[in-house]
């Protein structure tokens, strides 16, 4: 396992966090929640001199994947989003305007699931909440944890929307998200990062 790139880039309208992830060597991007501003990422893809080989969806709120369609028709590469929610791909509206079409060569997670792409390994820990099917991406072997709309520095994820539970947010946060080795990044799908070992101290986690 070699080292890891992450560049950050804040795209569409609600500045949403896109990560662009690679390893050092192998050069081949995972590209996450593209929220918006297709053009500008595909730009920042170029000057960082990466292939890109898959699109991570965190979850299936619009303002994650406007750029998505866009995305998809240049590089053609699979997405991955949980099977709960990627019905919601399917209808334009809510934070902004984007819809999507799942293809064949796109991949429905599952809790647990192994994968390894780009030379990186990926667990996929299924944290309902703030949707049904929303993921947080733990790429163990580097310490990183891109935690979507779940968890975010000194907060969390709204679940006023349609399919959110406050109660099944806070299960999440606190059995499979806070246990994680304390010095572990966690990269939010807004504004700043923070560490498992900060947000313990915010959620009174022993």
């Amino acid at each position: 396992m070699g080292d890891i790139e992450i560049r950050c880039v804040r795209a569409g309208l609600l500045q949403t966090n896109c990560y662009i992830v690679y390893d050092k060597e192998l050069k081949q991007a995972l590209i996450t929640d593209p929220g918006g501003d297709a053009d500008y990422i595909a730009e920042c893809i170029s000057k960082t001199e990466v292939i890109p080989c898959a699109i991570l969806l965190t979850h299936g709120h619009s303002d994650h994947f406007q750029a998505l369609r866009e995305l998809k028709d240049l590089y053609h590469v699979p997405v991955y989003v949980h099977r709960d929610d990627a019905y919601r791909l399917k209808y334009s509206g809510g934070f902004v305007e984007a819809s999507y079409d799942m293809e064949p060569d796109d991949v429905l997670v599952n809790d647990g699931d192994k994968l390894c792409l780009g030379g990186i390994n990926i667990e996929v820990i299924h944290t309902p909440g703030h949707t049904e099917g929303g993921v947080c991406y733990y790429l163990k072997d580097n310490g990183v944890l891109l935690s979507g709309d779940t968890l975010f520095r000194h907060s969390w994820g709204r679940t006023d929307f349609e399919g959110g539970d406050e109660r099944a947010l806070f299960r999440s946060i606190r059995e499979k998200l806070l246990p994680l080795p304390k010095e572990t990044l966690v990269l939010p799908g807004h504004e700043d990062a923070t560490t498992i070992e900060e947000e313990r101290k915010v959620h009174g986690y022993c």
